[in-house]
């Protein structure tokens, strides 16, 4: 079978695309004296042409690794013709699995690969691309502008590598995961992204990947060329359903990255970022600043009503000027059944951080406890100038029903926690408590906690347990105050 140019005259020549300055001419004149009534009002004649002969389409009809009809011909179709490409599958198998035999061409053009339109598509990808017999990556995206959607790509090395090139889409895909819910994972990423101005995932119903059961992070943001990229709607580490572990390593890792969104605050955003062997979320680097993380269920399962623990921390944040959260309920992210502490900031290098507006060790309705087995929020390691809270409206974290310490400060200095719910539902009419202290102070100094309510603690509701530290105008319910005035 040979691939047939979209726009290609009945007998198989392509249009040509020469510019020919005499014909335009001669149909700016034609359209001279057209009556308005034969115009189209929103195009010209050679707008019309132009769309037919800009992109071509390529079809994968056979699970072959190579020739005709083949996903490797069509990708090095596509790479030969300047300007945008679609690859299109219709693959007459009852299994549309490809097994490589070698690593497929990298994709130096605009290109997109579209699992969806498969026969018997249904929201879940069919045609898989499996690197059990190659390693490599399954994919490496390099001339920018390209869309992957509907895919399954697992057994690589990585399953989807983006590179140079940026403002490419990756949706609709399971990386790491068969069809059947099955761990099919690659044995290092998921997907690694090396450039700018990429999203993975989307807000519609079908545009979710599902990435889980790869061996080390579900998606890494490697260097400082991974900057402006967007993380939204997607399951990292759990199963089709949200509501089980089919872990990665990490889920997410940001190694450099500056500038990046994990989630978003319109509906559909929301990441499920749970069931991980290690922590949900990773940033760390000095070039690791200015990220934004929102609206997220990290160690929830989809319902945001039971623990779906990832196996360290909930989010591990080592570099600074990031915020976790917003002032409107749309940006809390819900961090919560985690087996260490929900939400960490450590190192010096981890400063100049805000986290406000999330529920830390709650439900997602914040009136029940999923508990982080260790604090909820940690500040540690000479971590310093952070904020937790502050005074506008909407900035009140809830910190409650954790099994350790609510807020617990180890060493640093300057860090503000300021106006949050500490031990209380997020009404502050259901007593949830925290296992120990409410907030602890240990070997730190000049930080302060002011204008917090907080109440039914194991220990006390304010413990300095070293360290020149103040509070002030906080609400205290049934307890008590240690070595502060």
């Amino acid at each position: 079978m040979t691939f047939v140019p979209a726009g290609a005259a009945p007998g198989g020549a392509a249009m040509l695309r020469t510019h020919r300055p005499h014909r335009e001419a001669k149909m700016k004149s034609k359209n001279k004296i057209l009556k308005k009534s034969q115009r189209n009002p929103g195009r010209s004649v050679m707008e019309a042409v132009e769309d037919r002969t800009m992109f071509n389409t390529y079809s994968v009809t056979t699970t072959a690794d190579s020739g005709t009809g083949s996903l490797r011909t069509a990708i090095q179709s596509a790479n030969s013709h300047s300007g945008a490409d679609t690859i299109n599958f219709k693959i007459n198998a009852s299994d549309p699995g490809i097994t490589l035999k070698s690593q497929l061409p990298q994709i130096t053009d605009q290109t997109t690969i579209d699992g969806t339109t498969q026969p018997g598509y249904a929201g879940k990808p069919l045609v898989k691309i499996d690197g059990v017999n190659v390693g490599g990556y399954g994919l490496v995206l390099r001339g920018g502008n390209s869309v992957v959607k509907g895919m399954d790509i697992a057994r690589f090395s990585s399953g989807i590598l983006i590179m140079n090139g940026g403002n490419n889409t990756i949706k609709g895909c399971y990386i790491g995961i068969d069809r059947a819910g099955v761990a099919k994972g690659n044995t290092d990423k998921g997907i690694i992204v090396q450039s700018a101005n990429n999203t993975i995932g989307g807000t519609g119903a079908n545009d979710r990947n599902v990435i889980s059961g790869n061996k080390n992070a579900g998606i890494q943001l490697y260097t400082s060329a991974a900057n402006h990229n967007t993380i939204i709607g997607n399951y990292i580490g759990t199963n089709l359903a949200g509501n089980g572990a089919i872990a990665n390593g990490s889920g997410i890792v940001v190694n450099g990255g500056n500038y990046n969104t994990i989630g978003g605050s319109a509906w559909g955003s929301r990441n499920i970022i749970s069931g991980n062997n290690g922590d949900g979320v990773v940033i760390n680097q000095s070039t690791a600043t200015n990220n934004t993380i929102i609206g997220n269920y990290i160690g929830l399962d989809a319902s945001g009503t039971k623990a779906v623990a990832n196996g360290m921390y909930g989010l591990e944040i080592s570099s600074g000027y990031n915020r976790v959260g917003g002032t409107t309920s749309g940006e809390r992210n819900v961090v919560s059944g985690n087996n260490r502490s929900g939400i960490t900031l450590w190192l010096s290098s981890g400063s100049h951080n805000t986290v406000l507006g999330n529920y830390v060790g709650t439900n997602a309705a914040g009136n029940g406890k999923v508990p982080n087995k260790w604090s909820g929020i940690e500040i540690t390691n000479g971590s310093s100038y952070n904020t937790v809270g502050g005074t506008a409206g909407g900035s009140a974290n809830v910190v409650s029903g954790n099994t350790e310490q609510g807020v617990k400060i180890y060493q640093g200095s300057n860090n503000a926690i300021v106006g949050n719910t500490v031990g209380w539902s997020a009404d502050r009419k259901i007593a949830l408590g925290n296992g120990h202290d409410g907030i602890q102070y240990v070997y730190c100094s000049t930080s302060y906690a002011s204008n917090n309510y907080i109440g039914n603690n194991g220990a006390s509701g304010i413990a300095n347990l070293g360290g020149s530290n103040t509070q002030s105008s906080n609400t205290i319910i049934n307890d008590t105050l240690y070595n502060l005035k």
